[in-house]
């Protein structure tokens, strides 16, 4: 069955550690995600979820393909279909490209790693081949190359790879250095390809939105609160002496950074006529609700009045809409609801 309507792609969450960052958890527990939780999503009012899938976990220790992994894609995909949602399939990471807690950029410089990310998704693009537009590709997440112009290469390679397969399916690339707003102007030359998306994150201020996170460098466990709008405490206790939050005492946080962030990747989608997708956004929860809610009132607003699509992050993580002890929404979850309903 196919969607009456195709999903527009306007209000979307993020479905992790499911098919990524499972660390030592089961690969595609149902018990962590399955027909209830994508009900749940479709009757909150969201149009699509983007579901990150860790491309390593597809391979096995030859460098062979476990194609039968993505049987777990298979019935993400069937239930969407059954709710209407669309699906972004997000590559969150690839053989080469990680940087959560070993960081690895091999794969813009290494040919053989660039082949079998081709062979990984030309075999995705024909397995889904006849689902149509209400499915689309997100090429790599949070790519980080030491030159940009790697990245561009790498993408002039594997766009056309995927398009000989699959030629009228969506593609979303992100921007280097972790899909940031401030690098998009390197991915103009992969704008002259068909029915591309460019795809871009946003956690600024990154000290506010990720206070007291442990992967991040901000896990002491008296970390002071830090507000928004509101000034940067002291943390020089908190981080090492090369962290760049170790000397920003006293930096003002508001709404006007975050507005002036999206007016500058606007005025650049304007110019190059680059369509946007807002892939992942959020504030950890351990971040003061006042401060919270006012952080993503300001970064809707600027989504809705631009009309750029978004994901939120996360569905039951760390970052959650929906708490994952009690089946309730959350705070952040409250403040959607104002826009879906």
């Amino acid at each position: 069955m196919k969607p009456n309507n195709p999903p527009t792609f306007q209000h979307g969450v993020n479905v992790s550690h499911y098919l990524s960052q499972i660390g030592n958890k089961q690969f595609a527990d149902p018990e962590y995600f399955g027909r209830k939780d994508m009900e749940w999503i479709a009757n909150r009012g969201y149009d699509h979820i983007r579901l990150p899938l860790d491309g390593p976990l597809l391979f096995d220790e030859a460098g062979e393909i476990l194609w039968h992994r993505l049987k777990a894609v298979d019935g993400v995909l069937a239930l969407a279909r059954e709710f209407e949602l669309g699906v972004i399939l997000d590559m969150h990471k690839l053989l080469g490209s990680d940087f959560a807690f070993n960081p690895d950029n091999r794969l813009f410089t290494s040919p053989e790693l660039q082949q079998q990310a081709i062979r990984l998704w030309t075999g995705i693009a024909a397995r889904y081949v006849e689902i149509g537009p209400e499915l689309r590709f997100e090429l790599l997440n949070e790519p980080v190359a030491k030159d940009p112009a790697d990245l561009t290469t790498f993408y002039q390679s594997l766009i056309p790879a995927i398009r000989a397969v699959s030629p009228e399916r969506t593609l979303i690339v992100c921007s280097n250095e972790w899909a940031s707003f401030k690098t998009v102007r390197h991915l103009e030359p992969i704008l002259a390809f068909d029915n591309i998306i460019v795809g871009v994150h946003y956690y600024e201020p990154h000290v506010f939105t990720h206070q007291s996170a442990s992967w991040v460098g901000y896990g002491d466990p008296d970390f002071p609160p830090i507000e928004f709008p509101g000034k940067v405490p002291d943390l020089k206790a908190f981080v090492n002496s090369d962290h760049y939050a170790y000397s920003i005492e006293g930096d003002k946080l508001d709404a006007s950074m975050v507005v002036n962030d999206f007016k500058e990747l606007i005025e650049w989608a304007e110019e190059s006529g680059a369509a946007l997708h807002l892939g992942e956004f959020g504030v950890y929860n351990k971040a003061p609700d006042a401060s919270l809610k006012n952080w993503y009132k300001v970064v809707l607003e600027q989504c809705e009045s631009h009309r750029i699509g978004w994901a939120v992050w996360d569905y039951q993580g760390a970052f959650a809409v929906r708490d994952r002890r009690t089946g309730k929404p959350t705070v952040v979850q409250q403040i959607i609801d104002r826009i879906l309903d």
